[in-house]
């Protein structure tokens, strides 16, 4: 943080399409002390000179003058079709071997307990983002709004985000079996806890983003409460929101295959859904198994990628992204 984002940050400033007077701006020791550093700047300077000599070479520099033809649109519409074509026929020649190894291995009752084993891990993904969106969104658009304090909570995020989710995992199961907890239910929140982060960071990054002007029209008009919500912060963070909920939810399916099936000791705790049973089946060695529950999370992200992210990102750039 201190040696390569804050000065990043820092550096960032120049770049800015607007700039506020009474606003204060990132600030970083590490840029100051390579800004005012001679043995640097002499060190700059003598590598430019390297670097021109090389390459303000005749050699290098020669100018080749050539009129790039346009590519005709019938040899155009060749090409996709012939590079879908292939993609085409690969993905069906995946699924006729898949479901082939599939139908000589599993049982159709297999197939349907692991669908709805998934089901169960959607759900639990679904109330995590839900749970996780009430908790960060109004944290993150807190944050946005004062860059003064961001340039101190911002590094403590980034410690807790990159803080191992396995160390607590210990903790859970002692807490579990201690207190004859339900597994189903505080399991739970072990998949969600490495990719919350995802969902706050862009907050903060869409509450930053939105224009000074509309903050202070919307203060000059007496703009409060859940009004200001629904008419400035949620619109102006949804699109940088559906990204991080995209992410964080995609962490949350890859996280259930360690958060659903976790031991400690001689102590396994094992909750209802398709992680656990992935894991399960590795530790056996299953590979059939493996195979279908493999697959069955890859269609259930697909659907809803296709169902409910896509929509929603899609109405996230006609309807609400600040031009």
């Amino acid at each position: 943080d201190q040696i390569i984002f804050r000065p990043l940050l820092a550096w960032s400033e120049k770049f800015k399409m607007e700039h506020n007077p009474d606003e204060k701006t990132y600030r970083s020791w590490f840029l100051n002390l390579l800004q005012r550093t001679h043995l640097l700047k002499l060190g700059a300077q003598s590598f430019e000179r390297a670097t021109d000599f090389f390459i303000n070479k005749r050699l290098f520099s020669r100018k080749k003058y050539y009129v790039e033809q346009p590519e005709s649109a019938p040899r155009k519409r060749v090409y996709e079709f012939a590079w879908n074509t292939i993609v085409l026929g690969l993905l069906i020649g995946s699924m006729i071997v898949l479901t082939r190894f599939l139908v000589r291995s599993v049982t159709p009752y297999q197939i349907l307990h692991v669908f709805l084993l998934g089901g169960v891990t959607a759900l639990r993904v679904i109330i995590l983002i839900i749970v996780s969106s009430i908790i960060w969104i109004p944290v993150g658009v807190w944050i946005g709004r004062r860059p003064t304090a961001a340039q101190w909570i911002q590094p403590i995020i980034q410690f807790l985000a990159s803080f191992p989710a396995y160390l607590i995992y210990p903790i859970v199961v002692m807490a579990i079996v201690n207190y004859h907890l339900n597994v189903n239910i505080w399991l739970s929140p072990l998949m969600i806890l490495g990719t919350q982060w995802y969902i706050l960071f862009n907050v903060i990054a869409g509450a930053a983003n939105i224009p000074k002007d509309i903050y202070q029209a919307a203060d000059s008009l007496g703009v409060r409460g859940w009004q200001w919500w629904r008419r400035i912060a949620i619109p102006g963070i949804f699109p940088f929101f559906i990204t991080g909920a995209i992410t964080a939810a995609g962490g949350a399916w890859n996280a259930s295959i360690v958060a659903e099936y976790i031991s400690w000791g001689h102590t396994t705790l094992r909750a209802t859904g398709l992680g656990a049973y992935i894991q399960s089946a590795t530790n056996t060695g299953r590979f059939p198994e493996i195979v279908l529950g493999t697959s069955m999370m890859c269609l259930y992200v697909l659907f809803f990628n296709r169902v409910l992210w896509q929509p929603l990102y899609r109405l996230a750039e006609n309807k609400f992204t600040v031009t």
